[in-house]
């Protein structure tokens, strides 16, 4: 299915209209008479197949360990560790007490889709503000419900140790504080860039762009579905 991040967002609380777009995209493709080959790895051999003139590379982003901002992972014993996108693709179970590493717009709508399960959650952020992706509305709705389904949210997080005996510790500009027992910990920070094959189709010649994600996971209006948008139509507008 096309759709990538779009569909996975699409299931969080209040968002299923995230959705809509890519229904919208498909029967826009079909009206046009896109071919779209879905279930079909894009590799070199693809490229020599098909010999574009252009390439556009709109692979997204790839959940990664935040590693410096959560320490002594190798100490994890009974802890469950998910990546986000595992967790939201393939629907997965959690324990009762959860641990969710980043709290932009990804991470505090897994809180929020968590606490809605009876969970009890926590957010570790970097920042000072929560979902400083979404729109300001949006924002205002989403810390509001995690606040009153009772989150525990950390902001101005500067790293999150995990010590022998499966014991979770927040460091912050507050202090050091121990998390009560965490059955499960979801890494929803950092991302990286999808990339690869914008290096392969270049040494090849081809004429390349990179959009999305897949061009730099960054802040601000930049990595927002809307940004994504504008930047395809930017590139089809030049082709």
């Amino acid at each position: 299915m096309i759709g990538g991040q779009l569909r996975l967002a699409a299931r969080m609380p209040r968002r299923q209209e995230m959705e809509d777009i890519v229904r919208w995209y498909e029967r826009q493709l079909s009206k046009l008479g896109v071919e779209v080959r879905l279930n079909t790895p894009v590799s070199e051999a693809l490229l020599d197949e098909l010999r574009p003139e252009v390439f556009v590379l709109a692979t997204g982003s790839l959940p990664e360990v935040p590693l410096g901002f959560v320490t002594g992972l190798g100490n994890i014993k009974d802890i469950e560790l998910l990546m986000v996108d595992e967790f939201i693709e393939e629907q997965r179970l959690t324990g009762d007490s959860v641990l969710v590493i980043g709290g932009d717009q990804i991470g505090a709508q897994v809180a929020d889709f968590l606490s809605e399960q009876g969970k009890r959650v926590y957010i570790a952020e970097k920042a000072a503000y929560l979902a400083e992706k979404m729109a300001g509305v949006e924002v205002v709705d989403l810390v509001d419900r995690i606040r009153k389904k009772g989150v525990k949210v950390y902001r101005r997080v500067q790293v999150v140790e995990i010590l022998p005996g499966d014991e979770v510790w927040i460091v912050s500009d507050r202090g050091r504080e121990k998390l009560p027992q965490v059955d499960t910990i979801i890494l929803a920070s950092d991302r990286r860039p999808n990339v690869f094959l914008a290096e392969v189709a270049e040494r090849k010649g081809i004429e390349t762009h990179i959009i999305g994600d897949a061009k730099g996971v960054s802040t601000g209006d930049e990595g927002t579905v809307f940004a994504a948008i504008a930047a395809g139509y930017e590139v089809g507008r030049q082709i």
